[in-house]
């Protein structure tokens, strides 16, 4: 992973998980038959549709960019 710290670019290992998502489209697959709710909130999919496309523009931008989203889903970044 990459971070920034004291204005400086540092490279770091970050210890990961395996991961299984067979419970999660499971979940996915029954809040479509109407036997549940969805796993997460439409606020936090578009949450995290906006912290993905921040992580594109700033990469491309080559500098951090402040997070300016609000809970109607209107980011303020321009593009």
């Amino acid at each position: 992973m990459t971070l920034w710290k004291d204005g400086e670019l540092m490279q770091q290992k970050v210890p990961t998980l395996r991961g299984d998502y067979r419970d999660f489209y499971a979940q996915v697959r029954d809040a479509i038959l109407g036997n549940a709710r969805p796993p997460v909130t439409a606020e936090e999919a578009l949450q995290l549709m906006y912290t993905l496309e921040l992580c594109v523009e700033s990469s491309s931008k080559r500098m951090p960019l402040p997070w300016k989203f609000n809970a109607a889903g209107h980011a303020g970044n321009a593009r």
